[in-house]
């Protein structure tokens, strides 16, 4: 990988979590001064329900696999932050509109993918840190056939149209150093 994109990968995905992480902080203060009818803390800090927000991004994260084969850009592009910056399990950095072209001219209808695990850890009320494993195959339009065992790590954030991914890191899954 050229120096000079990794450089520029990990500052971009550095300023996009210290956005999140600044974003989390304002839209706390601005709920609590607001008198949002949610339910807060003693020191003003809106609670959030958990299982409520793992399962509303679990679905959302169900709906963009089903986009992959049956490649909904449309759908992946309202789920895609503009901002976007994505690690596959190759290592390789994508932004938005690189993913969406892979989706539309490199994956076919034939690419299946297991959602194995997810997990939703929220830091604040519209800030979400998910986890999880998937399982994916097909052959890809190229003929390469794709398998992969992967884990990830993302980063939502809900904006008044809906939740939206800001980061995405895929990993697969090899032998433990033990």
């Amino acid at each position: 990988m050229n120096p000079t994109v990794s450089r520029r990968a990990m500052l971009s995905l550095s300023l996009t979590a210290l956005a999140a992480v600044t974003a989390a902080a304002c839209s706390s203060t601005a709920s609590s001064d607001a008198g949002s009818n949610s339910p807060t803390t003693e020191e003003g800090v809106t609670m959030v329900d958990q299982p409520q927000v793992e399962a509303e991004l679990r679905e959302l994260f169900t709906e963009w696999l089903a986009a992959i084969p049956a490649q909904n850009v449309e759908f992946l592009r309202s789920t895609i932050n503009e901002n976007w910056v994505y690690t596959d399990y190759t290592g390789h950095v994508h932004d938005r509109a690189e993913y969406l072209e892979i989706i539309a001219n490199l994956v076919g209808a034939k690419h299946e993918t297991e959602l194995v695990s997810f997990d939703a850890h929220p830091i604040t009320a519209d800030i979400v840190i998910c986890t999880g494993h998937y399982r994916s195959n097909g052959t890809l339009a190229n003929g390469k056939v794709n398998a992969q065992d992967s884990r990830f790590t993302s980063v939502w954030q809900k904006f008044p149209a809906g939740w939206q991914s800001l980061v995405h890191q895929a990993t697969n899954v090899g032998e433990a150093f033990t």
